[in-house]
């Protein structure tokens, strides 16, 4: 079926300027072609399904690249699941990823999910049994014993142990390695924790190295949960791909700066998710209390990293539906509403290697998008509501 999208102001998530009474063709899931709705003058005449977005904005789908959707996020208790039915936490998953579409997120990266329901619903998500947002996911996380995220993760030690971990990962199908160098928040009955990390190091040299150098080898990148210079410097220099969270303690140290300096020049995705601070806390107390974390990411930002878009949905007080808390997080401290755009959408999608088919509207492309009543660039909060959601040149929303 071939639609015609007319007269939006249309941001394509290139960073360009924006198409005003723009045109965008769509034939099934794809796009024919985007431009100016004059162009469109033959269509409009071809028989074609005629959608008048005038007043709207059009934007690609926001991209996750961080999420856990077998987490209930609503409890300090992050390992209540141990106690849960299997089926219990399937209906959750199946939750959670409907929350994520219809919130806007037409695409995730799964950091780490529990006996192989990740990979499972990823496949129904392929085969349209679920509703819910394209997805790759990493598995299990490659953890020492005891370490973070000991309870669904794999427990390697020593450099052999991470090899064969990065193989059993591949062999299960994982789209990608998720190691655990440092440690995290994640523990039994959480209580609110306003102190950041010190140089914590879990993982060996050795150990990062061979799991880095094994999962290339396989073809697949390596994303590391990461905390302080320390275990960041381990990672970057034995060449892991992306560092999940990479808070600082002392960010305005010229350790940092190098620290930083470094990852721009390696080419190193960072993911912020600064969601997973803030919470649903109130925002002052959190820029009280976490000044580092937003300063780390003023930190990369001014270093020229590059910077994805992700959230650490599910875990506590991070909901699946609350992604465009993210943007609002990047805009309040350093970014501009374009550039966050195209943080949670081009960005994400050139991390994650699947800028061919997502992240931008442009032809030959996957038809995800949102339809927003409100115009982003002029408020970034509006991604949070009125909004209508477009999978595959399907709309998926009311």
């Amino acid at each position: 079926m071939r639609q015609l999208f007319l007269n939006a102001t249309l941001i394509d998530g290139q960073g360009g300027p924006v198409i005003n009474k723009s045109g965008m063709l769509i034939d099934g899931e794809r796009i024919c072609a985007v431009g100016n709705a004059a162009d469109f003058s033959e269509e409009i005449n071809s028989g074609c399904t005629i959608h008048d977005c005038t007043g709207k904005t059009i934007m690609p789908g926001m991209i996750n690249g961080h999420t856990h959707i077998f987490m209930e996020p609503y409890t300090w208790d992050r390992v209540a699941y141990l106690d849960e039915p299997l089926s219990s936490i399937c209906l959750r998953i199946i939750s959670n990823l409907k929350k994520t579409l219809l919130s806007g997120v037409t695409f995730i990266r799964d950091l780490g999910g529990t006996q192989d329901l990740d990979v499972q619903f990823k496949n129904y998500l392929q085969e349209k049994r679920v509703l819910g947002p394209g997805m790759i996911c990493a598995r299990h996380p490659l953890t020492i014993t005891g370490g973070h995220c000991s309870d669904f993760g794999l427990a390697c030690d020593g450099p052999a142990e991470f090899i064969k971990g990065v193989r059993e990962q591949i062999r299960g199908g994982a789209d990608l390695i998720k190691i655990m160098p440092t440690a995290g928040y994640a523990r039994p009955k959480m209580t609110v924790n306003h102190s950041m990390m010190g140089d914590t190091v879990y993982m060996a040299e050795d150990e990062i190295k061979a799991a880095v150098t094994e999962a290339h080898k396989m073809g697949k990148i390596v994303a590391a949960h990461c905390y302080g210079t320390a275990g960041i410097s381990l990672c970057v220099n034995n060449g892991v791909d992306t560092i999940e969270h990479g808070q600082i303690r002392e960010p305005w140290s010229d350790d940092a700066k190098r620290l930083a300096d470094e990852m721009a020049k390696k080419g190193v995705w960072q993911v912020p998710t600064m969601a997973a601070f803030f919470k649903e806390y109130d925002r002052k107390e959190v820029e009280d209390k976490y000044l580092a974390v937003i300063d780390s990411f003023r930190l990369y930002l001014k270093a020229g990293v590059k910077i994805a878009m992700g959230t650490d949905a599910g875990v506590p007080w991070v909901g699946h539906d609350k992604t465009a808390a993210e943007l609002e997080h990047m805009v309040l401290y350093g970014m501009n509403n374009m550039e966050a755009i195209v943080t949670a959408t081009k960005n994400t999608a050139e991390m994650l290697g699947i800028i061919d088919l997502y992240g931008t509207l442009e032809s030959g492309k996957y038809a995800d998008f949102l339809i927003l009543d409100n115009d982003p660039l002029e408020d970034i909060r509006a991604l949070t509501k009125g909004m209508k959601v477009v999978q595959h040149g399907i709309q998926v929303t009311e």
